[in-house]
């Protein structure tokens, strides 16, 4: 082995700023004649793994590939604390053999894969694949993604665990600055904890990104029509500050109790946020001219969605409501939220128990501010703001809306549309600022349908 040498040399070689201890130039390279080795342009793994066990033992691990095509006919197989470093975009690694996953990291520790273009070619499954072992429970631990371009591979770019098996996975992965196109996903997991995803790109995948596991931060990254920006069914995660645009959904929260965040996002011109799960916060997101409903909770009870901005959603005229609570998401809290120009009603509590509705402001929208439809039970809606929305401020709109309490309200546009009814809902102390009262024919101890009986 030759001795380090510094990195940071002429253009086409690596660029990190750590020494090198070994170069390998492919076969058709522009930097040859700095190179320790050249590979032989085909079945190129062969030299590459040798070269990481000889490094290794000799208790050394930074290995550079400068510029040109790497070609493989089976895996890279890193070592634990390996640097395998490219030159960039000009380090491209590739195959023809179909299926194959490019580099595996088998129960591997602190492995750092930067500045590398992976090329699946639409043969390839997966470029970089990590994994442990399901009967030991052994993880991948503390390794790094970083600077790297990912196009064409048929499963993911990067994969940590099995989507067949369980127990098995990565711990304290970390993904940074990273591009991904035209992959199935751009990082898919199954089984990883702590990941940490943050100020990649991601483009015309399947799903940007696919997270299945523990307490992952995914973050600072940027989204362009995928089918699914982020699909996460992770516990205790973190979904903060993304930028999406052109998706069918730009996250989608599913599974059962999850307990994460998803906040300070921006989202433009997608169907945005839809959430099956429970137990989760929505904050902060700014959502404009989407197609469809902006924010979409449904099944998944006891979520908070709060101070979120909705700028013109439904810009397909489809008659979806800017927010929209559904299908026993119970127990849910919409608070604090500003709603402009949907299509038809700024929010709709369907077929949902127990919801808190307080301190939204809903304004300029095609049809009711507020929408109560089906079986909405036992809703608490208090101290909202409404104006200029087209139809009126809220409507009633199903005898089966049964005891829902609307209180403190400003409603600027005047009385509540009603179905009529024995729906036994309760309005009072609700105020119209445009004629300086308050809406009088809803004032307690009037019961609005005039059904009679007690409020619980």
């Amino acid at each position: 082995m030759s001795n380090m040498r510094e990195r940071w040399p002429p253009q086409g070689l690596p660029r990190g700023r750590e020494l090198l201890d070994y170069i390998l130039a492919p076969s058709n390279s522009s930097s040859l004649a700095r190179a320790d080795a050249i590979l032989p342009g085909a079945a190129d793994e062969v030299l590459i793994n040798q070269v990481i066990q000889d490094l290794i033992a000799d208790g050394r691990g930074a290995l550079g590939l400068s510029s040109g095509q790497i070609n493989l006919a089976d895996m890279i197989l890193p070592e634990d604390n390996l640097i395998l470093e490219g030159a960039g975009a000009a380090t491209a690694i590739t195959t023809a053999v179909a299926d194959l996953e490019l580099i595996r990291l088998w129960e591997k520790d602190n492995t750092k894969i930067r500045d590398i273009l992976f090329d699946g070619g639409g043969v390839a499954d997966i470029a970089i694949r990590l994994d442990g072992t399901a009967v030991t429970g052994v993880r991948c631990f503390h390794n790094t993604v970083k600077g790297c371009f990912f196009r064409d591979f048929d499963v993911a770019g990067i994969f940590s665990g099995d989507p067949l098996a369980t127990g098995q996975g990565t711990l304290d992965l970390k993904i940074f600055d990273n591009y991904f196109y035209d992959c199935g996903y751009g990082y898919g997991s199954h089984e990883a904890y702590s990941s940490k995803v943050s100020l990649n790109h991601f483009e015309d995948c399947g799903s940007g990104i696919r997270m299945k596991g523990h307490e992952s931060v995914m973050s600072l990254n940027t989204f362009k029509t995928n089918t699914y920006g982020i699909e996460s069914m992770d516990y205790g995660s973190s979904i903060i500050g993304n930028a999406f645009t052109g998706h069918t959904y730009a996250i989608y929260l599913f599974g059962g109790r999850r307990q994460n965040v998803i906040g300070n996002n921006f989202i433009l011109g997608v169907t945005p946020i839809c959430v099956t799960a429970s137990g989760n916060t929505i904050t902060g997101n700014v959502i404009d001219r989407c197609s469809g409903s902006a924010i979409i909770i449904t099944g998944g009870d006891f979520n908070i969605l709060q101070s979120n901005i909705v700028r013109t959603p439904d810009t397909n005229d489809s008659g979806d409501p800017g927010i929209l609570i559904e299908a026993g998401a119970d127990f849910t809290q919409i608070k604090d939220n500003f709603v402009d120009d949907a299509f038809q009603d700024a929010l709709e509590l369907n077929d949902v128990e127990n919801c808190q509705v307080k301190g939204n402001e809903l304004v300029n929208n095609g049809r009711y501010g507020i929408l109560l439809d089906n079986a909405a039970l036992q809703n608490k809606i208090k101290n909202n703001e409404t104006a200029g929305n087209t139809t009126a401020c809220m409507r009633i709109n199903n005898v089966n809306c049964v005891r829902n309490l609307i209180t403190g309200n400003s409603f600027d546009e005047g009385n509540i549309s009603d179905v009529g009814g024995a729906h036994n809902c309760v309005a009072y102390l609700n105020y119209d600022p445009s004629a300086g009262t308050f809406i009088v024919t809803i004032n307690p101890p009037a019961v609005v349908g005039g059904g009679g009986g007690v409020f619980p």
